[in-house]
């Protein structure tokens, strides 16, 4: 069903129109968020084609010294690395832009930004369906938040027991919170 629910949405995804008004909305209302403005350490991602874009949000995060955080997929386990203006990056099987330094930040993150597929209004989510995030915040005290478009958004997506339910999903129409 999962499956089914991530193919119907990817396709969706892919047909959003004024995406760029859309990004600036969601990338507004990010750097307004307290807990955005209060955290020190935040682990980002790099967008792929048809996510909300994460890159101006990154440079942002960059210059207000704000300590920035990668992904990186090394023997199917995510890591996060600690980025800067001048690291480089190789392109990885999912076609994500991954930093090509590999040492492993193993301090406290304050706030993560996940990628999502489909979601709804209580904060569950569909990924890409590989389980990194949730394998990653299980039994992490980190607050997260994902972003979307609103018309990303599902009914009531099943849940099973490893699912990780995200703090808040910020769209460009609206916030939703954990219930």
């Amino acid at each position: 069903m999962k499956d089914d629910i991530r193919k119907e949405y990817l396709i969706k995804r892919s047909n959003i129109k004024d995406r760029n008004n859309k990004d600036n909305n969601i990338y507004n209302k990010i750097i307004n968020l307290k807990i955005y403005k209060e955290s020190k350490v935040i682990a980002l991602y790099n967008s792929m084609s048809t996510e909300v874009d994460t890159k101006k949000l990154i440079e942002y995060s960059l210059n207000k010294q704000k300590i920035v955080l990668l992904p990186k997929v090394i023997n199917n386990k995510m890591i996060f690395v600690r980025i800067n203006n001048n690291t480089k990056y190789i392109k990885s099987n999912f076609g994500v832009e991954e930093p090509i330094n590999v040492k492993a930040y193993n301090s406290k993150i304050d706030l993560m930004l996940v990628p999502l597929v489909v979601f709804d209004e209580t904060c569950n989510r569909i990924g890409y369906g590989k389980g990194y995030y949730d394998r990653y915040l299980n039994n992490k005290n980190i607050n997260t938040i994902g972003i979307a478009y609103e018309e990303q958004k599902y009914s009531i997506i099943p849940q099973e027991e490893h699912d990780i339910k995200l703090d808040q999903i910020i769209t460009d129409k609206k916030v939703y919170y954990k219930k």
